[in-house]
Protein backbone atom coordinates (compact mmCIF):
# COMPACT_ATOMS: atom_id res chain seq x y z
CA UNK A 1 0.00 0.00 0.00
CA UNK A 2 2.87 2.45 0.68
CA UNK A 3 4.42 1.43 -2.83
CA UNK A 4 0.79 2.78 -4.71
CA UNK A 5 0.99 5.73 -2.32
CA UNK A 6 4.44 6.31 -2.98
CA UNK A 7 3.92 6.46 -6.55
CA UNK A 8 0.95 8.48 -6.76
CA UNK A 9 2.95 11.07 -4.81
CA UNK A 10 5.47 10.69 -7.32
CA UNK A 11 3.30 10.91 -10.60
CA UNK A 12 1.53 14.06 -8.36
CA UNK A 13 4.97 15.79 -8.14
CA UNK A 14 6.03 14.99 -11.72
CA UNK A 15 2.63 16.64 -12.83
CA UNK A 16 3.72 19.61 -11.17
CA UNK A 17 6.30 20.61 -12.98
CA UNK A 18 7.18 24.37 -14.00
CA UNK A 19 8.57 23.68 -17.05
CA UNK A 20 7.26 26.46 -19.54
CA UNK A 21 6.48 25.33 -22.97
CA UNK A 22 6.81 28.66 -25.41
CA UNK A 23 3.79 28.36 -28.26
CA UNK A 24 4.79 31.19 -31.08
CA UNK A 25 1.63 31.54 -32.34
CA UNK A 26 1.55 33.06 -36.38
CA UNK A 27 1.10 37.42 -35.99
CA UNK A 28 -2.81 37.97 -37.00
CA UNK A 29 -3.33 41.10 -38.26
CA UNK A 30 -6.45 43.22 -36.93
CA UNK A 31 -8.39 45.35 -39.32
CA UNK A 32 -10.70 47.73 -37.96
CA UNK A 33 -13.77 46.77 -39.07
CA UNK A 34 -17.28 49.03 -37.31
CA UNK A 35 -20.42 47.51 -38.32
CA UNK A 36 -23.70 49.02 -36.59
CA UNK A 37 -25.91 46.04 -36.74
CA UNK A 38 -29.72 46.58 -35.04
CA UNK A 39 -28.53 50.02 -33.71
CA UNK A 40 -25.90 48.60 -32.34
CA UNK A 41 -22.14 48.92 -33.22
CA UNK A 42 -20.38 45.65 -33.54
CA UNK A 43 -16.30 45.60 -34.06
CA UNK A 44 -14.94 42.75 -36.17
CA UNK A 45 -11.59 43.12 -36.35
CA UNK A 46 -11.07 39.37 -37.76
CA UNK A 47 -13.56 39.95 -40.70
CA UNK A 48 -10.44 39.10 -43.37
CA UNK A 49 -10.55 35.90 -42.01
CA UNK A 50 -13.54 35.20 -43.91
CA UNK A 51 -12.28 35.60 -46.97
CA UNK A 52 -10.43 32.16 -47.12
CA UNK A 53 -10.28 31.78 -50.87
CA UNK A 54 -6.80 34.80 -50.09
CA UNK A 55 -3.75 34.03 -50.36
CA UNK A 56 -3.07 35.73 -47.04
CA UNK A 57 -5.67 33.82 -45.01
CA UNK A 58 -4.19 30.67 -46.50
CA UNK A 59 -0.91 31.50 -45.85
CA UNK A 60 -2.49 32.46 -42.18
CA UNK A 61 -3.97 28.80 -41.97
CA UNK A 62 -0.78 27.41 -42.82
CA UNK A 63 0.91 28.41 -40.47
CA UNK A 64 -1.17 28.16 -37.91
CA UNK A 65 -1.34 24.02 -38.72
CA UNK A 66 2.41 23.88 -38.93
CA UNK A 67 2.45 24.85 -35.18
CA UNK A 68 -0.73 22.82 -34.41
CA UNK A 69 1.37 19.68 -36.14
CA UNK A 70 4.24 20.09 -34.10
CA UNK A 71 2.39 19.05 -31.21
CA UNK A 72 -0.66 16.85 -32.66
CA UNK A 73 1.41 14.03 -34.84
CA UNK A 74 2.91 11.50 -32.82
CA UNK A 75 2.38 7.83 -32.69
CA UNK A 76 -0.65 7.56 -30.67
CA UNK A 77 -2.10 10.06 -33.12
CA UNK A 78 -1.20 8.29 -36.27
CA UNK A 79 -2.65 5.32 -34.76
CA UNK A 80 -5.78 6.61 -34.24
CA UNK A 81 -5.68 8.23 -37.65
CA UNK A 82 -5.18 4.83 -39.26
CA UNK A 83 -7.61 2.90 -37.40
CA UNK A 84 -9.92 5.88 -38.85
CA UNK A 85 -9.44 5.80 -42.37
CA UNK A 86 -9.93 1.78 -42.49
CA UNK A 87 -12.68 2.21 -40.97
CA UNK A 88 -13.71 5.35 -43.21
CA UNK A 89 -12.17 4.13 -46.56
CA UNK A 90 -13.99 1.27 -47.45
CA UNK A 91 -16.62 0.24 -50.32
CA UNK A 92 -20.04 0.39 -49.73
CA UNK A 93 -23.18 -0.40 -51.29
CA UNK A 94 -26.78 0.17 -50.09
CA UNK A 95 -29.74 -1.42 -50.38
CA UNK A 96 -31.45 -1.29 -53.65
CA UNK A 97 -34.88 0.35 -53.82
CA UNK A 98 -37.33 1.18 -56.49
CA UNK A 99 -38.77 4.51 -58.08
CA UNK A 100 -40.94 3.78 -60.69
CA UNK A 101 -40.06 1.33 -62.88
CA UNK A 102 -36.56 1.65 -62.53
CA UNK A 103 -34.19 0.19 -59.53
CA UNK A 104 -31.78 2.16 -58.13
CA UNK A 105 -28.66 2.04 -55.06
CA UNK A 106 -26.31 3.91 -53.61
CA UNK A 107 -22.17 3.06 -54.34
CA UNK A 108 -19.27 4.56 -52.40
CA UNK A 109 -15.56 3.28 -53.30
CA UNK A 110 -13.95 4.98 -50.54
Amino acid sequence: MIRIVCFLFLIAIMGCSSEKIDMKYPETKKDPVLENIFNKDINDPYRWLEEFTSNEVSDWVEEQNKLSNKYLQNDYQKEIKDSLEAIWISKDISVPFRRGDKTFYYYSDG
